[in-house]
């Protein structure tokens, strides 16, 4: 997985790594065509041999290019179409592996992940059947095609099971508020009903006679000690706990990546490449929904099924990654390294995905604006 999810960001951000892929995918099925079409042509008049000829090769070359776009863009589709693959090389023969092959994902990636960007590819393939029609008879082929469809309806179900095991919802809890308090007295004195008598009202002093200095006036410090029955009331001080994935909402997409990236500075190196990694295509997941609306329901179908994962392995590295827990942590770690790569992969390739649509739609507007100017003879 670490190998391709790397092919598929130099893919995807380097324009001679494309190029370099197109030479080699079409010089692979040129060597494929030029090797497995001997002997569908032995046999055939010059005109026959050329039409069999151009339909093998135009085969190859489209089957490749779509078994590529497969492998880089939807890959579980690809993973399920590999028992087809096997299938016709039992049943039938080498030449047409690929196209069944073909046949297989694009059908997946249309009953899971329908989207605009396979309206391309389901033409590429019709003219891939118009080829393969050239070269093969379809009628004697029925037990691969119940195989076939068999196939698919598996891999349809495994695609689906799986989709709905990553499907849980964050969970959300409030947490407690935390007061002050103050711990009562032990005792409560009672209200005095004590009234002085009249006698013990203090006289009025007179002022002093002329001549005669005042009385000094002497003030006192003394305070009476406390009654030891009295308790001082104690105060809990309210004690702010750090920002955790249960602080944020749901579908807080974005503060959920920032604490993300935040806590991968706990993380071992290994670890921390991968979700650095993993964030950096959620920034961009988010950038593009926010630029394109288009893109925002399945941004939105992705973010809410894989997001809750990423939390779990994340909060199960930091536990494992602590002192206490270092003697048994390392199995652990590893298979939390593994989970961080499966989910960057998803997340570089969900970005490809979106990323397509925005291609195919302004190549859609550019040949519309092209064909409007030379309407008008500004062309």
């Amino acid at each position: 997985m670490k190998d391709i999810d790397g092919l598929t960001d130099l893919y995807m951000n380097s324009r001679l790594i494309r190029i370099v892929t197109y030479v080699i995918m079409f010089f692979a099925a040129g060597l494929f065509a030029g090797t497995f079409s001997g002997e569908y042509l032995h046999g055939l008049d010059e005109v026959a041999r050329k039409s069999t000829s151009g339909a093998i090769t135009a085969l190859s070359f489209l089957t490749f290019y779509m078994l590529g776009h497969s492998v880089l863009y939807d890959r579980q589709s690809f993973y399920c179409a590999i028992p087809a693959g096997i299938a016709w090389g039992i049943l039938g023969d080498v030449l047409a592996i690929p196209f069944w092959m073909v046949t297989v994902s694009l059908i997946l990636s249309l009953l899971t992940q329908p989207r605009t960007g396979l309206v391309w590819k389901s033409f590429a393939w019709l003219a891939a059947v118009y080829c393969y029609s050239g070269i093969y008879s379809f009628s004697p082929y029925l037990l691969f095609y119940g195989i076939a469809v068999v196939i698919v309806l598996i891999g349809w179900k495994v695609i689906s099971v799986y989709g709905d095991q990553e499907e849980e919802p964050v969970s959300r809890e409030n947490d407690a508020k935390i007061q002050s308090s103050f711990r009562p007295p032990s005792e409560k004195t009672a209200p005095s009903s004590y009234r002085p008598p009249a006698d013990d009202i203090p006289a009025v002093k007179s002022a002093p006679a002329y001549g005669q200095r005042p009385e000094p006036h002497i003030q006192s410090y003394y305070r009476p000690p406390r009654d030891p029955d009295i308790e001082t009331p104690k105060i809990t001080p309210v004690v702010r706990k750090q920002s955790s994935f249960n602080d944020l909402e749901s579908n807080d997409y974005a503060g959920i990546l920032n604490l993300l990236e935040k806590k991968s500075a706990a993380l071992p190196p290994a670890l921390q490449t991968e979700l650095n990694g993993l964030v950096r295509n959620g920034q961009l997941i988010l950038q593009s929904m926010k630029e394109d609306p288009e893109d925002v329901k399945p941004g939105t179908a992705f973010f809410n099924r894989y997001l809750s994962a990423v939390i779990r392995v994340v909060e199960q590295s930091e536990r494992q990654n602590l002192p206490e827990n270092a003697p048994q942590s390392s199995p652990v770690l590893e298979r939390c390294f593994t989970a961080l790569q499966a989910l960057h992969s998803a997340f570089v390739q969900q970005l490809a995905q979106l990323q397509e649509n925005d291609q195919l739609k302004f190549d859609v507007e550019m040949s519309t604006l092209d064909s409007l100017l030379r309407t008008d003879g500004f062309k």
